[in-house]
């Protein structure tokens, strides 16, 4: 891999990481109960085979949660690396990328059953 590539994957994980943070934050402050990244998690876990969770019950112990979370991380920091360079190469590629990746975020916290509460009757302030 070359400098510039280096550096261009270097800026797609900055970039991807503070939108992480940022839709952490506004999760917090919409809701403490609904967090984009557990809600991808959660999704993925519901979609795969049984015979794959009770593997890495078995495998894992009680330390499961953190590999697939360390998985997760993995998975993230390789696609926002890969989106980095992708738009280097080919103008909003990358930001396509990181798009869609942020839809689907949004669809997973959606989905979730903790988001169709219905909202407190008091107005939010910063004073109460």
């Amino acid at each position: 891999m070359g400098r510039t590539n280096g550096w261009a994957a270097l800026s797609g994980l900055v970039a991807v990481l503070l939108a992480v943070i940022a839709a952490e934050l506004t999760a917090a402050l919409v809701s403490p109960s609904l967090s984009p990244v557990t809600a991808v998690g959660s999704i993925v876990i519901d979609v795969l085979p049984p015979g794959v969770k009770d593997w890495a019950i078995e495998t894992f112990g009680t330390a499961d949660k953190l590999v697939f979370l360390g998985t997760m991380f993995l998975f993230i920091a390789s696609m926002a690396a890969a989106a980095g360079i992708l738009e280097y190469r080919w103008r909003r590629a990358g930001a396509a990328v990181v798009l869609a990746f942020g839809l689907a975020g949004i669809a997973a916290v959606a989905a979730r059953p903790q988001s169709s509460r219905p909202p407190s009757r008091r107005r939010w302030s910063p004073w109460y």
